[in-house]
């Protein structure tokens, strides 16, 4: 975190400095003008984990860990009335992932030329589901942890983040209500210190510096003349390659060094409803999601993995300041962490199911801190649980109970 709070004081002492130096009479007023749209806001977060059962997330859970932290710096500001550019700045630890490396979260330019058309290029968010592109804004959401079968923690360098460019646009229907669309297409990456590459090291003892590669998709969602109510959908298709993946000669059957190709295709379809009204929130997606892996063009395996989840949440605002919730999520799918089989599936086996069900509470203190309390039932071990800190195998039930503290600005 000590990363984190550096880039905070550097943008923060960089923001003062200009406003600053922008000096007084009319030749300043411009600049003036122009450093009061900018916006600078960060958060940082803080959270204990204790479990039992299996070791989570890569974080030593079952003795409690405090090896999770978050947090990000961003800065916008609207150039012309039609254009807007912002720049995010964000580092996590989360147990072996992330590893505190500071990073370029997102940065673009985004002109809207009408309501119903937008343009928006440079690092941006693929919008997939209700809340992949606000998935790394802890304080927007009430949970801890969103459901980790559509919006995996451990994935986050290859389910957020694009180069490349998108159209937008809002169009009010006849029928009544109003559709938002946004289309996108670039260039997607798996990073060094993902879940993917750390899976691949110690499933196959393969390294995986960074699989990128193409990759398109879209998001509709109609806001219905129920008032409250939205349904959506969203795709995406990705392909990704390492061409230079080393699997050393102590960890495979030949004996000697190998360089493999790993070329990586994902497909994924998100079916979303939502519905707010008052006090009360209740939401439910469901994905699909095949995979295809070849090495030199070659298939791995007979048949490819997939990965099927779907979840239904509700949370109620108590208070201004206190929220309570829950959510169930199940997913289904070839296993690849216990196993080492894709390509088989048994619906009763343990290694191709979890089911999460989770309580939630938060308290906004003021505009300032909040915290979080969140607890999990897991059954099953399809996803998130890794053989590195999971050396003995894998038990049936996961028990975790998570405390966070946040702080935005």
């Amino acid at each position: 975190m000590h990363r984190i709070l550096a880039a905070t004081i550097l943008f923060s002492a960089s923001i003062a400095m200009a406003v600053d130096t922008g000096g007084d009479g009319a030749d300043s007023a411009p600049a003036n003008a122009f450093w009061h749209r900018l916006q600078f806001h960060g958060n940082l977060d803080q959270s204990v984990v204790y479990g039992s059962g299996n070791n989570y997330l890569t974080m030593d859970t079952n003795d409690g860990t405090a090896k999770w932290s978050e947090g990000s710096v961003n800065l916008s500001a609207p150039i012309t009335e039609n254009l807007h550019a912002g720049i995010q700045l964000h580092s996590y630890m989360m147990g072996q992932l992330g590893r505190g490396n500071l990073m370029v979260d997102w940065a673009y330019g985004d002109y809207r030329v009408k309501s119903w058309l937008g343009f928006r290029c440079g690092k941006i968010k693929a919008p997939m589901g209700l809340f992949n592109d606000t998935s790394d804004t802890d304080v927007v959401h009430n949970w801890v942890l969103l459901p980790q079968g559509m919006y995996e923690a451990e994935y986050r360098s290859y389910n957020i983040p694009v180069v490349g460019g998108e159209i937008y646009g809002n169009v009010k229907l006849p029928v009544g209500g109003d559709v938002t669309y946004q289309l996108f297409g670039g260039q997607r990456s798996i990073a060094s210190n993902d879940g993917g590459s750390l899976l691949s090291q110690q499933l196959y003892g393969i390294a995986i510096s960074t699989e990128s590669g193409y990759t398109y998709g879209g998001d509709t969602k109609w806001r219905t003349p129920i008032k409250g109510f939205t349904a959506g959908v969203s795709f995406d298709d990705s392909r990704l390659i390492d061409p230079h993946a080393l699997w050393p000669a102590n960890a495979n059957p030949y004996g000697v060094p190998l360089v493999l190709a790993i070329d990586l295709a994902i497909s994924r379809q998100i079916y979303s409803v939502e519905y707010q009204r008052g006090k009360l929130e209740l939401a439910a997606e469901g994905k699909i999601e095949p995979h295809w892996v070849a090495n030199n063009g070659v298939p791995v395996l007979p048949t490819g993995s997939w990965r099927h989840a779907w979840y239904a949440m509700g949370a109620y605002h108590l208070t201004g300041k206190l929220t309570a919730g829950s959510y169930f999520c199940r997913t289904t799918g070839t296993s690849f962490v216990a196993t080492f089989s894709w390509a088989s599936y048994d619906p009763s086996n343990p290694n191709y199911y979890s089911s999460d069900t989770v309580a939630n509470a938060r308290y906004d203190i003021n505009r300032f801190f909040y915290v979080k309390l969140e607890g999990h039932y897991i059954d099953g071990n399809l996803a998130a649980f890794y053989p590195g800190t999971n050396p003995n195998g894998l038990q049936k039930i996961t028990r975790l109970g998570i405390a966070r503290v946040g702080f935005v600005f």
